[in-house]
């Protein structure tokens, strides 16, 4: 649910990253992604925050990592599913992409996105436990 959430956002923020780049032209890419990460991480958190009180992972650290890491790499999978799928690259060109300041600041947003379950967790544990509802 977590990687499925942020996937979708993702998706639907890079289409609105491309309109804007194509509608601005002195907008630049590392710009925009600039101004994409921070929404897209606080969404992250908002959705993370929710899921956790959901399926009562407060106070399990492990599990939260392992959500965490499950999600992150079903996201990586999709992305670079995507890149060589829809852009036709090779894996090996997709992984290159990351040495491009906007797809570096993108994988370390992501590596946020996988450490919120355990942050939400280990730091905010009892605000989450709140927001369980009764079945």
């Amino acid at each position: 649910m977590y990687f499925a959430s942020i996937f979708a956002l993702g998706f639907m923020f890079g289409g609105l990253r491309t309109l804007a780049l194509e509608a601005f032209p002195a907008l630049t890419r590392l710009g925009a992604v600039l101004v994409e990460v921070p929404i897209i991480l606080t969404l992250a958190w908002m959705v993370c925050g929710v899921l956790i009180a959901r399926v009562s992972l407060t106070g399990s650290e492990r599990s939260a990592i392992m959500m965490g890491a499950f999600a992150l790499t079903l996201l990586l999978t999709a992305e670079a599913g995507l890149s060589v799928g829809l852009n036709g690259l090779s894996l090996q060109e997709h992984l290159a992409l990351y040495g491009q300041p906007s797809h570096f600041i993108g994988l370390a947003g992501q590596c946020l996105f996988a450490a919120f379950p355990w942050a939400r967790v280990r730091f905010f544990g009892a605000p989450a436990r709140a927001l369980q509802t009764k079945p």
